[in-house]
């Protein structure tokens, strides 16, 4: 049984700077880094692909401007900004799984933000062992991981291993910051520790 001071669990916070991720977004790399930052079927989902079509479409912009220039979203363009949101708060709260999981080599691409109400409440989920997946290239087909809608998860794939956890995500937006809290309770730890 686990002592009450010291409940096995993982704990990570992350805040980012949206001026920064603007400044990313509206140059030559905006693309690489969205690349970087989200999983090939987070960047399908149709939210960012809709959000993101201003930098795809500003990088042919870019190109054919000579080095060293000016962009011309220089200025505090919505959309741009709006892209720079979503993606600060994905960035914080990918770094903030990755901080709750210290004992695992995690990058960007192992960790899947999905947001669903139901995926830690599912029938075939064991939180310990992680959600039980058909086949997909990342992490999963299951309906409930494709619902866009509920408070947000981090799913995250153990490198080497098929095993697949979750964790819990808050995301919280204020002014210039980004900022997500992540936390992992073993089923184990919940059932177990008495205080």
């Amino acid at each position: 049984m686990a002592n009450c001071g010291s409940i096995p669990m993982g704990l990570g916070h992350d805040i980012c700077h949206i001026p920064r991720i603007y400044r990313i977004l509206t140059s030559k790399r905006g693309p690489r880094f969205i690349e970087r930052v989200l999983t090939e079927t987070e960047r399908r989902k149709p939210r960012p692909t809709s959000i993101f079509e201003v930098v795809f479409a500003h990088q042919g912009k870019i190109a054919s401007q000579s080095e060293g220039t000016t962009s011309s979203a220089t200025s505090r363009d919505p959309r741009f900004w709006k892209a720079a949101e979503y993606l600060a708060g994905r960035f914080a709260a990918k770094e903030a799984a990755i901080k709750a999981f210290p004992h695992h080599r995690l990058n960007f691409e192992n960790i899947q933000i999905v947001s669903n109400p139901g995926i830690l409440r599912s029938a075939k989920m064991n939180v310990a062992e992680g959600p039980k997946h058909e086949a997909n290239p990342e992490f999963g087909s299951s309906p409930q991981l494709l619902n866009n809608s509920g408070p947000p998860t981090a799913v995250i794939r153990i490198e080497g291993t098929s095993q697949i956890l979750s964790a819990a995500l808050s995301i919280s937006h204020d002014g210039d910051y980004a900022s997500a809290v992540c936390m992992y309770l073993p089923v184990s730890a919940a059932t177990t520790t008495k205080c």
